[in-house]
C-alpha cells in the first residue's frame, strides 16, 4: 500500500492502480485499496478496474455516494454513456439531495448531446442553486459550442452577470460573442467594465485592443496594446499587434511618398521617408521579440525581412540631400525631352529604359536579366577637374532589382552630349534573396538626378517599374506640360485544357560543417539530382533555389521556405532535396537538420522535425515532396505507420516524405561518386523509360536497391502534414 500511494501522489495513477490491485489481493476486505482503485480507474480513465472496485466494495460494505461519482466519471470518459447513466439513476434514486450528483446528470446530457434534457436539467439545477457559477458557464458554453445559439447564450450570460456582477469571466464570455458577431460597440462597453473590475488582466487590454483594430483606429489599438504588454512583458499577441501597427504605419508613410509627384517628392518627401523610417525601427524590436518568444512564427520573420529591406532603403534616400528646386525645366516640343539645368554644366536631355532583346524584342525583363536605364546628357563648360554622379534611389524597394546607387559620371571638355546607361538587373529569386512581403499593387519606383562635387543636384526624374509575372515594365513618369512616353506589353490569352501548375525546387545540401565532421558526396548529389530535374523532368532552371555550403544556415533555409511560400500557388508542386548531417535526440525521440554553422551538443543551434513540420505546413501548395538524404532521417514519420493513398492520382492533393535510412547513421559514400541513397535514387529516375514514375514507384525501387548494398533501410509515406488528401506525386519528364 506505501508503494501503491506514492505513485498515487506523484499522480502516476496506472502504476498506481496495480499497486493497489496487488494490495487488495493481499487483503481482499480493505475497502482503502479498492477506494483508490476507483479513483485511478476515474482519473486514467480505466472503467473495468474502477467497476472491478465498485463491485468488490459493494460486496464488502455499501457504496457511498463518492464510489459512485467516480464510477459514473470512468464510463463518462471512456463514453460509455448508457453504462454511466445507469450508475448515475441509481445514485440519485439512494442519494436524491445530492447537488454533485445533480450536476453530474447534467454535465451528462450536455456530454451526450441530450439538449432537451440538457435545457430541462439545467433549469431544474439554477433553481436549487442559483449560485453556481460552474453550472452557468457550463450551459452558455453548450449553447455556443453545440447548439450555435449565440442568442440563447447572451441572455444566459446577462443573467449570469445579474447574479455575479463582479464576475470577469462571464464579461469576457459575452465580448467574445460580440467580437464574433461584429458588434464592437457593445463589446467595447463590456470590455471596459471588466477592465473596472480587473485593472491587472492583460487579456482584457488585449481584447479591447482588436476592437479598435477591427475599427481601423490602429494607434489607439497599438497603445491598448502596450498598456497590456506592460502587465505582461511576454504576451506574444499583444507584442506582434503592436509591430504590426508600427509596421502598417510605415508602409502607409512609404506609400505616400511613392504616389508623390515629383514636385511633391521635392518639397515633403524627406518628411514622409523620415515618418516611414521611425515607425519601421519602432516595430522591429517587437517582431524580434515575437520571434524570441516563438521561433516558428515565420510570418513575424516575413515582415522583419521586409522592415530591414525597408530602413536600408529608407536610410539610404534620406542620406541625400536636396540642394536645387525641382521647377528648373523646360520643355522641347520636338521630343520627349526634359531638361534640368545644373549649375548651369550638365543638362539631362532625354532618358529611357531599354529592354533585353534575347526573347523576340520583347518589351519585357524577366528574372536574371539585365536592361538598360540610358541617359543622354548635354554639357557646357566642363573642365577636367569637375566631377558629377548619376544617384538612382527607390522610394519603396523593388526584390531582386539590381543597380549601383552612386554612378560616376566621365566627362570631358570637348565632349558636349553624352549617352550613359546604367545597368538594372532583375536577379533569380534564389538563397540569397530574402523574402520581402510587399504591399498590394505598390508600384515600384525608381528615381534618378545627377549631383555636383558641391552637392548641388538636378531635379528629380523617375521611371516606373511595375513587377508583374517576372516582368518589369518601365514607363516615362508624367510630368505637367511634358511629352510623356509609355512602354506597356500586352499578351494573348491562350487556352490551355489543361491544368496549369508549377513545379519548384528547393535543393539544401552542405560538405564543409564548421563543427562537425565534413561529408564528401552531399553538394554533389543535390547538384546531380537538381541537373537531373531540370534536363529531364522539365523543371524551369529559374524555378530552382538552391543553398550549399556556408550558406546552409536556419535563417536562409527558413527565408527559402518563406520565398517559395509567398509565390507558390495552390495548383504548383514543391520537391525538397536535403543533403547534410542529422542526428537523433533519443530522450525527447526527435530527430533535426543540422545547419551547417550548427554547434554540436547544441540543441537550440539544429532545425528539430517539429519546427520543420511546421514550416512544410505553411506550404499551401497541390504536391510537397520531402527527400531527405541524412542520418537519421527516418525519424520524420511516425514509427510503423503506412498512410493510405490513391496510386497513380495525381488530381489529388499530396504530402510526401523519403528518407535515405530509418532512426540509424547512413552512408555518404566514396569521395568523388555518390552515396548509395543517391546512387539509387538518381539511376531510377535516369533509367526510367516511361513518362512518368510515381513516387511510391520510386520509392519501392530505391529503397530495394540501397538495402541489398548497405545496412539502411530507407522509408517513403506519405507525411502528417497539413493538405494531404491522399493523392500522389508523379515525376513527369520531358516530352
Amino acid at each position: 500500500m506505501t508503494e501503491a500511494q506514492g505513485f498515487y501522489k506523484q499522480g502516476e495513477y496506472t502504476k498506481a492502480m496495480v499497486k493497489f490491485k496487488k494490495a487488495s489481493q493481499i487483503i481482499p476486505t480493505d475497502t482503502l485499496a479498492y477506494h483508490f482503485m476507483l479513483d485511478c480507474g476515474a482519473r486514467i480513465p480505466d472503467a473495468t478496474n474502477a467497476h472491478y472496485a465498485f463491485n468488490q466494495i459493494q460486496f464488502i460494505s455499501s457504496p457511498n455516494e463518492l464510489h459512485y461519482r467516480m464510477l459514473i466519471d470512468a464510463y463518462k470518459y471512456e463514453r460509455n454513456i448508457p453504462l454511466a447513466f445507469k450508475y448515475l439513476n441509481e445514485a440519485i434514486a439512494k442519494f436524491p439531495q445530492s447537488q454533485q450528483l445533480l450536476y453530474l446528470q447534467l454535465s451528462l446530457f450536455v456530454a451526450n448531446g441530450n439538449t432537451v434534457q440538457a435545457d430541462s436539467a439545467g433549469r431544474l439545477y439554477i433553481q436549487k442553486y442559483p449560485n453556481d457559477a460552474q453550472v452557468h458557464a457550463l450551459l452558455i458554453s453548450y449553447d455556443l459550442n453545440e447548439k450555435s445559439d449565440n442568442h440563447a447564450a447572451i441572455l444566459k450570460i446577462k443573467n449570469a452577470i445579474s447574479i455575479f456582477p463582479d464576475s470577469v469571466m462571464f464579461r469576457k464570455l459575452l465580448y467574445t460573442i460580440y467580437l464574433k458577431e461584429s458588434i464592437y460597440d457593445s463589446a467595447e462597453v463590456v470590455i471596459n467594465d471588466a477592465i473596472k473590475i480587473a485593472p491587472n488582466d492583460p487579456e482584457l487590454y488585449y481584447n479591447l485592443a482588436l476592437i479598435y483594430f477591427e475599427k481601423k483606429d490602429f494607434r489607439t489599438s497599438a497603445e491598448i496594446c502596450l498598456k497590456a504588454i506592460e502587465i505582461k512583458p511576454d504576451y506574444l499577441e499583444a507584442l506582434y499587434n503592436v509591430g504590426t501597427f508600427y509596421y502598417y504605419e510605415g508602409l502607409e508613410n512609404n506609400e505616400i511618398v511613392n504616389v508623390m509627384t515629383l514636385e511633391e517628392y521635392s518639397q515633403d518627401g524627406k518628411i514622409y521617408e523620415k515618418q516611414a523610417l521611425e515607425s519601421l525601427k519602432k516595430a522591429k524590436p517587437y517582431f524580434e521579440k515575437a520571434i524570441q518568444l516563438n521561433p516558428d512564427e515565420l510570418d513575424a520573420y516575413e515582415n522583419l525581412n521586409t522592415i530591414k529591406s525597408l530602413i536600408d532603403n529608407l536610410e539610404q534616400n534620406m542620406a541625400q540631400e536636396l540642394v536645387v528646386d525641382v521647377n528648373q525645366t523646360t520643355n522641347n516640343n520636338n521630343k520627349n525631352v526634359i531638361e534640368d539645368l545644373l549649375a548651369p554644366e550638365v543638362n539631362i536631355d532625354t532618358f529611357e529604359f531599354q529592354y533585353p532583346t534575347d526573347r523576340g524584342g520583347s518589351q519585357t525583363l524577366t528574372e536574371g536579366q539585365t536592361g538598360f536605364l540610358t541617359i543622354n546628357l548635354k554639357t557646357k563648360n566642363i573642365s577636367k577637374s569637375d566631377t558629377f554622379q548619376l544617384v538612382l534611389i527607390q522610394p519603396i524597394i523593388t526584390p531582386g532589382l539590381i543597380f549601383n546607387t552612386y554612378n560616376p559620371v566621365v566627362l570631358s571638355s570637348d565632349s558636349t552630349q553624352i549617352t550613359y546607361k546604367v545597368p538594372i538587373t532583375y536577379s533569380l529569386t534564389n538563397a540569397e534573396t530574402q523574402s520581402i512581403e510587399r504591399a498590394e499593387d505598390a508600384e515600384s519606383k525608381l528615381r534618378f538626378y545627377i549631383r555636383s562635387a558641391s552637392q548641388q543636384i538636378s531635379s528629380i526624374q523617375e521611371i516606373t517599374l511595375k513587377l508583374g509575372k517576372k516582368q518589369i515594365v518601365a514607363m516615362v513618369s508624367e510630368i505637367p506640360d511634358i511629352v510623356t512616353e509609355t512602354i506597356v506589353e500586352t499578351e494573348d490569352f491562350v487556352f490551355v485544357p489543361f491544368e496549369q501548375k508549377k513545379e519548384y525546387l528547393i535543393i539544401l545540401a552542405a560538405n564543409d560543417y564548421k563543427y562537425f565532421n565534413p561529408l564528401s558526396n552531399a553538394v554533389a548529389d543535390a547538384k546531380a539530382f537538381k541537373k537531373l530535374m531540370v534536363d529531364e523532368y522539365g523543371i524551369d532552371s529559374m524555378a530552382v533555389y538552391e543553398l550549399y555550403n556556408l550558406d546552409l544556415t536556419h535563417e536562409k533555409i527558413r527565408n527559402l521556405i518563406i520565398k517559395v511560400k509567398n509565390i507558390a500557388l495552390p495548383t504548383d508542386n514543391v520537391i525538397i532535396y536535403y543533403a547534410g548531417h542529422g542526428m537523433y535526440d533519443a530522450e525527447f525521440d526527435e530527430g533535426a537538420w543540422i545547419p551547417v554553422d550548427a554547434r554540436e551538443g547544441q540543441i537550440d543551434d539544429y532545425i528539430p522535425n517539429s519546427r520543420l513540420l511546421k514550416y512544410l505546413n505553411s506550404l499551401n501548395v497541390k504536391h510537397l515532396v520531402l527527400i531527405a538524404d541524412a542520418c537519421f532521417s527516418g525519424s520524420l514519420f511516425v514509427s510503423g505507420e503506412q498512410s493510405n493513398f490513391t496510386k497513380n492520382d495525381e488530381s489529388l492533393p499530396s504530402r510526401w516524405g523519403f528518407s535515405s535510412g530509418n532512426i540509424e547513421y547512413v552512408m555518404d559514400g566514396t569521395p568523388g561518386t555518390h552515396s548509395p541513397f543517391a546512387d539509387a535514387l538518381l539511376t531510377d529516375l535516369k533509367n526510367n523509360s516511361n513518362s512518368e514514375i510515381p513516387i511510391s514507384e520510386l520509392i519501392s525501387g530505391v529503397s530495394t536497391k540501397v538495402r541489398s548494398l548497405t545496412q539502411q533501410s530507407p522509408i517513403g509515406r506519405p507525411l502528417d502534414v497539413k493538405g494531404n488528401a491522399g493523392g500522389e506525386f508523379i515525376f513527369h519528364k520531358k516530352n
